[in-house]
């Protein structure tokens, strides 16, 4: 996933403005449902959290609330903590 989507100056397609995320998170990343701080934690916006709607709604991301991403220890492929910050911004105003 992008951190930065292409049309935004810092979403060149290179390893430090990415996230290696599944189908579901990738999509709920791109829609701010789900969101990364710069320290690498997951939060799940709050009216998602809320919601009741079964198993995959409660495994699938609930679960994940708070959880910490393992990211390569080589710090060249880990993602830029000043993107993070500037996302999980966006993730914030969007919640």
């Amino acid at each position: 996933a992008h951190i930065f989507f292409f049309f935004y100056p810092e979403g060149r397609p290179v390893v430090p403005n990415g996230l290696s995320l599944c189908t579901l998170h990738h999509s709920a990343f791109d829609r701010y449902v789900l969101g990364v701080t710069p320290d690498l934690r997951i939060e799940i916006r709050d009216d998602v959290l809320k919601e009741k709607d079964g198993p995959m709604l409660l495994h699938g991301l609930q679960g994940f609330h708070g959880a910490q991403l393992v990211v390569p220890t080589a710090l060249q492929l880990r993602p830029n903590r000043d993107f993070l910050s500037a996302r999980y911004e966006l993730f914030r105003k969007a919640s």
